[in-house]
């Protein structure tokens, strides 16, 4: 017999401080993006945006892992964490050194290059552009896309990016003689990481490659269904959708990645929010508990 019943339905207190905290800088920080943003005279080159969305993607995922961890969806929690992550270390790679090189080179892949291969999807020369339309519901014309994507490969070949569109064909050439998908990660361009794993250890980020994205690619990829699965005195019980397991290390990882890449992106672009950031980061580095797991796992003492 198998049944279906709850395991943990509320926070502890210590799990409910970690929460709040989370909350309250997210809200700290999400105010400090809105305020830089503000000042920030017109137009707004590539290089700018992008770090500014990179940041805001970043924010975006772990309010997500507040929201979801406050709902008790820890395993989406988890999964989302693991993005972050990802997200995490794009940040802190482009402002190592080569800011702007590195962020036109993501501006490429992410605004240019993935845009055009989407809107090939929707071209009748992709065998399933029919059904993709149809399902996306969406209205281009095959002269639409054809002209879009020309404006796109113009701007591949501008003066200002010519250079990364050069070193893209170089890295996707030496991957076909390799016999390799002939892919190029925008952080591979002169000679960088070959994939996130590299990335992180370039980063001195190994052991949070570890722990947030190797071990939890097992919930991104739906490996752990049987650890919804208890046994207690020969009876199967099935946990009910929500409930709390380990809330404290999506919060945790969440709050010190966010922490970290906040400063760092403040530095870089709005120094003289230095000050505000500080305050926030404050508000919520007074627990000790927390401050342990900062200097722990994120090897940054910096602020305490």
């Amino acid at each position: 017999m198998i049944i279906i019943r709850g395991n943990v339905f509320f926070l502890t207190r210590s799990e409910e401080s970690l929460l709040n905290q989370l909350g309250t800088f997210i809200s700290g920080a999400d105010q400090l993006l809105k305020d830089c943003t503000y000042e920030l005279p017109g137009p707004i080159d590539e290089v700018t945006m992008t770090v500014i969305l990179l940041y805001r993607k970043l924010l975006e995922r772990i309010d997500a892992v507040f929201s979801n961890i406050e709902h008790a969806t820890e395993n989406a929690a988890l999964s989302i964490t693991r993005d972050a992550f990802e997200n995490y270390l794009y940040l802190l790679y482009i402002h190592e050194c080569d800011t702007k090189n590195r962020a036109l080179a993501y501006y490429i892949q992410t605004r240019l290059i993935e845009q055009k291969t989407l809107l090939n999807k929707f071209h009748s020369r992709y065998k399933n552009s029919s059904m993709i339309k149809d399902t996306l519901q969406a209205k281009y014309t095959h002269q639409e896309i054809d002209d879009f994507c020309k404006k796109l490969d113009n701007r591949l070949q501008s003066p200002g990016l010519l250079h990364l569109t050069k070193e893209r064909k170089r890295v996707e050439n030496l991957l076909r003689k390799k016999g390799l998908p002939p892919y190029a990660n925008w952080y591979s361009l002169y000679n960088g990481p070959r994939n996130i794993k590299e990335l992180a250890v370039r980063l001195k980020k190994q052991v949070e490659y570890d722990i947030i994205y190797h071990i939890l690619s097992i919930v991104t990829h739906s490996l752990n269904a049987f650890n919804a699965l208890r046994i207690q005195n020969d009876l199967a019980f099935i946990q009910e959708l929500r409930t709390y397991n380990n809330p404290n290390f999506p919060l945790g990882m969440s709050l010190a990645m966010l922490v970290q890449a906040t400063q760092t992106f403040i530095e870089s672009l709005f120094p003289h929010k230095i000050t505000e950031f500080q305050k926030i980061a404050l508000s919520v580095l007074e627990d000790d508990t927390f401050v342990m797991l900062y200097q722990k796992v994120m090897n940054d003492d910096s602020l305490v």
